[in-house]
């Protein structure tokens, strides 16, 4: 910013050596702030800059609807779930019960952040959880648990089932369950789009003929390395077969 100031007083703006090494500044700070997009800011920034003076209501008319759509924009993020995923403890509370955590109330919902179970009255003995699967987990899972090597004399359709269920174990090492703070052996279903939301995700069935009828709390923790775990509580009510 000082430079910035020095080299446009009326003295240096003729100093040839003061602009170009002005320009290489803001060039370089430029692409540590927008980072790819740096050309196009840095592009504006000198238009607006040479026009000014000469083209004020143009320049004017540009910073209004940049102004306009900066508005627009903050107005649509607080309706999304943008803040949630930056920070999911601020935005989440497990004391709560949220009806995005049961399918038979969550019909509406074209995005899933949480695990869904199909409802809160459950009258079988098997409960079937979904859980969503990020892109980014992908990572995750080359931290965990490596890679799977290929070998080429496998066919592509044996190699996918090994690749699939090698992906599953994974999950295993980082998804855990628990049942009324019972940690449980969950064995993974591989599912490549939700019904609804079209989401990749896991489901698994729940053995839960040994719950007496009443509230239960199924607990999902996600345990990622070197991260923060992620966790949610979900209640249901079991109603016993007669």
């Amino acid at each position: 910013m000082i430079i910035t100031l020095i080299s446009n007083l009326k003295v240096n703006k003729e100093k040839e050596k003061i602009q170009t090494i002005t320009f290489k500044i803001n060039k370089f700070v430029s692409m540590l702030t927008f980072g790819p997009l740096y050309k196009s800011i840095l592009q504006i920034t000198m238009i607006f800059g040479s026009n000014f003076k000469k083209k004020k209501s143009l320049v004017y008319l540009v910073l209004s609807f940049v102004f306009v759509g900066l508005f627009l924009t903050m107005n649509q993020i607080i309706k999304t779930n943008i803040f949630y995923l930056v920070s999911h403890q601020k935005y989440f509370n497990t004391t709560k019960v949220y009806a995005s955590f049961y399918k038979d109330e969550n019909k509406t919902n074209t995005f899933l952040l949480t695990p869904e179970i199909e409802s809160d009255k459950v009258t079988s003995d098997v409960l079937k959880i979904f859980i969503p699967v990020f892109s980014y987990e992908k990572n995750v899972r080359t931290q965990l648990c490596g890679t799977l090597e290929k070998e080429d004399d496998k066919s592509f359709e044996l190699a996918r089932e090994e690749m699939d269920a090698f992906t599953l174990n994974c999950y295993k090492e980082y998804y855990h369950i628990y049942i009324d703070n019972e940690k449980i052996t969950a064995d993974f279903l591989r599912q490549h789009g939700h019904s609804r939301t079209k989401q990749a995700g896991i489901i698994s069935y729940l053995d839960i003929s040994n719950l007496k009828k009443g509230i239960h709390t199924i607990k999902v923790r996600k345990e990622l390395k070197n991260s923060e775990t992620l966790k949610w509580k979900i209640k249901f009510y079991k109603v016993t077969n007669n």
